[in-house]
Order: structure tokens, then sequence, then C-alpha cells
């Protein structure tokens, strides 16, 4: 039985136990290898990337203001529509790519 099937059935023991009371030594004894061995899987280097991603992405959100008030002043010297532009587009394209990585993240923990 892989990973992915021992995990799924352990949380399903688990939670069908524990809904009304603590955990038994048993069921935390059947628990442990499992959770031993996805916790091993869950530090996978794409799992992790996209976890270190997702506030990146967040924080790009700024961006979008900044690409606007650098496009207005671009007839000063030293800001340019093209640079503003760039800020916009990657002010705009922050919530779909934090959307993926936090959509990618369980999916790389999958083995």
């Amino acid at each position: 039985m892989d990973t992915a099937k021992k995990l799924f059935l352990t949380v399903a023991v688990l939670a069908a136990t524990s809904s009304v009371q603590a955990f038994t030594p048993a069921a935390v004894a059947l628990a442990t290898p499992v959770a031993a061995e996805a916790a091993s899987k869950a530090t996978t280097p794409k799992a992790l990337s996209n976890l270190y991603n997702i506030p990146m992405n967040v924080l790009d959100v700024v961006y979008l203001p900044l690409g606007v008030v650098e496009t207005a002043a671009s007839p000063l010297p030293g800001f340019t529509v093209d640079g503003g532009a760039q800020n916009i587009t990657r002010g705009l394209t922050a919530p779909i790519r934090v959307i993926q990585n936090a959509v990618m993240f369980p999916v790389n923990l999958i083995p």
C-alpha cells in the first residue's frame, strides 16, 4: 500500500474515533510511522518552493500602484512608460501566481 493511501486511511480512522473522545494510545501508535513518513515527504524542494513563493507573490501586488505612479510620472526624468507597464503586469499577475502556488503546494507533497 503506498504512502498516500496509508495516510488517508490513518486520518480517516483517527477522524472517526476522535470525534467524541481523545486519541487512544493505539491510534497514536498507528499514526506515528505514517505521520513520520509523510513529514519526510513534506520537505520536497518543489513543495518548499511553493510555500516560499506564496508570501513573495503576495508582496508583488504592491507593484500595481507603483507601476501606475511610474507610468503617470513618465514625463519626468528617470521614469519610463515601459518600466511602469512591467510593474503593472507584475502586480496584476501576482494574485494568479499566489493561487497557483497555493494549489500546487499540496500536489507537490504527493510523491
